[in-house]
Parts: C-alpha cells; sequence; structure tokens
C-alpha cells in the first residue's frame, strides 16, 4: 500500500507521527510492493520486449536486475533511478548526497554495496534510519514474493496445471521438491534441469496439491498404492484423456516425514507414425536398420542409459510395419501405434501374486500367438524372461528389447554376466545391436559458421584422450582442419527461444553382424574394443564418434565439452 493509500485508508493526517506509524505497520512488506511496482513500470517501458525479457530469465536463472542489465534494456543505474521514483510513493526518499548516476564498481561503503557489476542493495533514508530497498544477494525471497503477487505469476489449482505448462514447453520429466518452506517446480526440458520460478508454491499449496495428486492418482493406479501413506517411496499413474497424455509418478518422503517430492515422467498419447531419418538418423544408418526390420527371427536390441530414447526409436520402427503381426509388452506403454496390425500390452502389478502379468508371462504367451514381430519393453533380471527372448529369437519370430547399457559392443558380456546367457547364444541371437544418446541440436537459424579447428580450441587434449573410442586419434586429425561447422550462438533468437539450440538429436552406434563376423566372435570370444575395431574395419557398423563427425560435418551439433562428454 502506497503513504497517501494508507493515510487515507486510515483517515490520517501527513505528519511524522502517521509516517512512523505506516513503516511501523507496513515497512517489512514495502520491499515487496516497491518491487511489484518496479515490474510492473518496467514491463510497461519494454512492451514487446518483455517477453524476450522472462524467457531469458528462465533460461539463465539470474536475478531480474541483473538479466534486465545483461539484455541491455535497462542498465543498472536506470534500474536505481526507476527505484528512487517509485520509492517516492511509499514515503522513502534516497540517502543524503546519494547519486544516481553512478558507475558500476566494488565500493567499500554503506551506500553502495556492489560486487561483480552488480549492486546489491539501494538504500533509501527513512528520518534517521536507512531502509535497504532491494537486495540482490538475497534474490530467492524477492523471486518468491514476484511469483505470489505478479500478473505473470501462473495460477496453479491442480497438478494438471502444471502438466499443461509442460506440455506447451516440450517437457518429459516434471519434478516438484520442498525446500525452505517452498515447492519449487522443475522441469527437464532438452536435458537441461530448469527451475520455474512462476510455479513456486508455498509450502501449504504444495502440500495440499500433493495430496489432491495422490487422491487422483489411486483411481489410475493398480497394485499396492497407497494416497495415505507419505512415509515411504510409492509409483503411481495419472491419466489426462483430453491432453493424450498420462504420467508416471514416483513420491518420494522427505526426512520429516511430511514433505513429499514428486517427479512425473510424461507419456504422451501419440500415435507412432513417421520414419527414422525424421527421427535424426543419418538416411545410410536408416536403411541399415530398415534392413533389420525385414529379417526373419533373431533379437534387435535399443540401448542407451534413460532419457535416450529408446522407446521413440522402436515405436517408430514398428510403426513403419504394416504386413506383419506385430504383439508388444510394455511398462508402460509410452507411444501408441496407431497400425492396426500392432498390439500393445501392458503389464500389471497387483497386490496379489496370482493376478500380477510379468514381461515373462506376456513372453511366454506370444510364443503360441503367431507372432511375426515381439517387442519386449525392457530386458530384466529375470531367468524365465531371458529363456522366453531366446526361444522366440530362435524360433523365427523377430524380437525386439532395451538394455540399459552404455556401449553396443558390449552386449554379448553384458547379457553372459548380468542375464547369464551363453556368449556363444548371445553371439547367433543378436541380429542388430543399437545404442545411443541424445545431444542438443544447434539452431539452424542463427548458428554460427566457423572452421572447426577454432571451434575445437575449448576442447582439451585430455577430454580426446579419455573417449572410449578405437577412433579418437582420427577424431583429433578430424578437428584441426580448416572446414567450416556451426557453433551455437549463445545469444539465440526467437526460433530456438534465445536459447541457440532447437531440439534434441541423436548420436548412436550399431553393429550389424555378418556370418563371418559372427564365426569370429564365436571363436575368438574378442573384447567390446577388438569387436568395435572389427565393426568399423568391416563396414557393419559405426561407433558415436563416426556419428558425430558426420553430423558435425552437416551442422546438425556442435563441437562443444559438454556434447562430446555426453557421448561417453
Amino acid at each position: 500500500m502506497k503513504y497517501k493509500e494508507y493515510l487515507e485508508a486510515k483517515g490520517l493526517p501527513d505528519t511524522e507521527e502517521s509516517k512512523a506509524k505506516y513503516f511501523e505497520e507496513l515497512g517489512p512488506q514495502l520491499h515487496k510492493f516497491i518491487y511489484r511496482d518496479f515490474l510492473e513500470r518496467a514491463k510497461l517501458i519494454l512492451k514487446d520486449k518483455y517477453d524476450i525479457f522472462l524467457q531469458k530469465r528462465r533460461e539463465l536463472g539470474e536475478h531480474d536486475l541483473k538479466i534486465l542489465n545483461i539484455l541491455g534494456f535497462m542498465t543498472f543505474p536506470e534500474q536505481v533511478k526507476l527505484f528512487v521514483d517509485i520509492a517516492k510513493d511509499y514515503a522513502l526518499e534516497p540517502e543524503d548526497g546519494y547519486n544516481v548516476n553512478f558507475t558500476i564498481k566494488s565500493i567499500e561503503s554503506d551506500k553502495i554495496i556492489a560486487e561483480e557489476g552488480v549492486v546489491t542493495f539501494i538504500p533509501m533514508y527513512v528520518k534517521d534510519k536507512k531502509n535497504y530497498l532491494v537486495s540482490i544477494s538475497k534474490f530467492e525471497a524477492i523471486k518468491r514474493d514476484y511469483a505470489a503477487i505478479s500478473q505473470e505469476a501462473q495460477v496453479i489449482n491442480d497438478f494438471k496445471d502444471i502438466v499443461k505448462v509442460a506440455l506447451n514447453k516440450n517437457v518429459t520429466d516434471i519434478h516438484i521438491k520442498p525446500k525452505d518452506n517452498f515447492y519449487y517446480v522443475f522441469f527437464r526440458i532438452n536435458k537441461d534441469f530448469v527451475m520455474m520460478p512462476n510455479l513456486t508454491m508455498p509450502k501449504s499449496q504444495g502440500l495440499q496439491l500433493i495430496r489432491s495428486l495422490k487422491t487422483q492418482a489411486s483411481r489410475y493406479t493398480k497394485g499396492s498404492f497407497n494416497p495415505s501413506i507419505s512415509s515411504q517411496v510409492q509409483d503411481a499413474r495419472m491419466s489426462y484423456e483430453d491432453l493424450s497424455t498420462d504420467v508416471r509418478l514416483v513420491f518420494a518422503p522427505m526426512p520429516n516425514l511430511e514433505d513429499e517430492m514428486v517427479v512425473g515422467r510424461l507419456l504422451r498419447k501419440r500415435g507412432m507414425q513417421g520414419s527414422l531419418s525424421k527421427l535424426g538418423y543419418l538416411e545410410d544408418d536408416a536403411r541399415v536398420l530398415q534392413d533389420a526390420l525385414s529379417r526373419k527371427g533373431g533379437l534387435i536390441v535399443i540401448s542407451g542409459i534413460t532419457n535416450s530414447g529408446k522407446s521413440m526409436a522402436i515405436a517408430t520402427m514398428l510403426s513403419t510395419i504394416q504386413d506383419k503381426n506385430v504383439l508388444t509388452v510394455e511398462d508402460p506403454v509410452e507411444y501408441q501405434i496407431v497400425n492396426k496390425n500392432v498390439t500393445q500390452f501392458q503389464i500389471f502389478e497387483a497386490q496379489v501374486e496370482e493376478l500380477r502379468s510379468t514381461f515373462a508371462n506376456f513372453t511366454k504367451a506370444f510364443k503360441r500367438s503367431d507372432a511375426d514381430i515381439v517387442f519386449v519393453g525392457e530386458w530384466r533380471n529375470d531367468p524365465e524372461l531371458s529363456q522366453s527372448i531366446e526361444e522366440i529369437a530362435f524360433a523365427g519370430q523377430l524380437v525386439f528389447t532395451t538394455l540399459h547399457i552404455t556401449s553396443a559392443f558390449v552386449f554379448y558380456r553384458a547379457v553372459e554376466s548380468t542375464y547369464h546367457v551363453d556368449f556363444d547364444s548371445a553371439v547367433r541371437m543378436l541380429l542388430l545391436g543399437l545404442n545411443q544418446t541424445l545431444v542438443k541440436s544447434v539452431c539452424p537459424y542463427c548458428a554460427i559458421e566457423m572452421p572447426i579447428k577454432d571451434a575445437s580450441r575449448t576442447i582439451s587434449d585430455i577430454t580426446i584422450r579419455t573417449l572410449p573410442y578405437v577412433n579418437k586419434d582420427e577424431f583429433r586429425d578430424f578437428i584441426n582442419q580448416d572446414f567450416p561447422i556451426k557453433v551455437r550462438n549463445e545469444a539465440g533468437c526467437p526460433k530456438c527461444g534465445f536459447t541457440g539450440y532447437a531440439g534434441l538429436t541423436p548420436i548412436y552406434e550399431y553393429l550389424y553382424p555378418d556370418v563371418s563376423a559372427k564365426e569370429w566372435m564365436r571363436k575368438d570370444k574378442p573384447s567390446s574394443y577388438e569387436i568395435e575395431d572389427y565393426i568399423r574395419r568391416e563396414g557393419l557398423g559405426k561407433n558415436k564418434l563416426d556419428v558425430y563427425m558426420e553430423k558435425l560435418k552437416l551442422g546438425l551439433v556442435d563441437l562443444s565439452p559438454s556434447t562430446i562428454n555426453a557421448l561417453r
């Protein structure tokens, strides 16, 4: 409340006593009011630039005042002038002798405290007492206040409201974290973990939202989920038919056994009809993968870490098949395949053992169901499941499955040690192995072109020497050439939301061994590095470094330490 509004509301004259009473009652809240007015005035001043400011604030996670200065929209001296002008409405005046046209620098005094070019306090004078108006060094409190009072703040009444925002931003995961009497919301966007300040909630609102979510989830979750329990980790599901989205939920208790952290994986129910090329696979490699789909019998393994695009790749491959009986079992069904010849099942974890349906149950049933192609959503450490996968693969049915391993070339040793599949059987069974990770793709509209040898100056020799690939010396020679590549523009553009990146693209490796390769492996039982070297030399596959170099030449990815380290 401004000073004049306070006098009118209380029916008081403008006297020193009235002013003292005003500061006594409203003093602790004045910074909220002034900061709110500052942002409203800034919005009017910036006009169409205000949306750019909001975007950059979400991206950088810095304080509003610093972002305005970085963008050149409002310098620190201009900000001070605006604060001083607004503060007068609240009976605050700049301290005597205070010069608002200052140069930002480190000043050891109580008039201006600056650090690395950022004003941390703007002192205002009230009678014989200083009121430090804005503290950037404690900007989290201001962000929370702003989130509560700003017109830009998102109204959150239900978890569904958060899901709607997430879908618009192409989010893969939602994280709700309790801390410091607030519940903070983070989105996983293009592999980045991004805080959403406008979705911050007070603790009471966060607890209410989670209790409501658990009650709703109990209607969609089968098994032992109990919405009244907050003292143990629980998995659950939610379904929003109108949004064509399911959410796989994990509730994890905090040490106080009152607050809970929530992680939600968004499972969009979008019909898969596309091509491997559109997913980002190079044309030659897409043809190899498509050729493997036409084979009868054998195992195709798509591997990678969590969030590496395995399910999307398999769903896309299966959606290209029209003339075969395809059966899948998944947990859960992440992508709906619209083809009439594809039937998708989902495992069911019930409390009663006899009512459970597992991957092994379905896989055994598929052997008797006249299937041409079977997709087992995840190869788990279950002897029954491993035996069923082997039997189907050797019986003339094409089997797809996924594994959490870091390289396509370690498949044979991995299934031998983890699933106790004989090395010879693994060699005979594997038709094609593909492993991938997702990296950021540079924005084609604003990327900067420069010689690769100039761009490679940020890459240290130790980064290259520790790459786990047989052709890292070839890569070192490759990045010391003169041909141009695309480099991310840090300023970005409107097309990429001022991030410099345009989504994700797969960097992958694969082996498609022929009869000679299989005989060599069965006879010599080589290491994964020997297999990788042989497959590359014989033209029976590629490793991630091969694909990365090709995509660098095409201007699809950039040469940065973070991208290279993602290949490990």
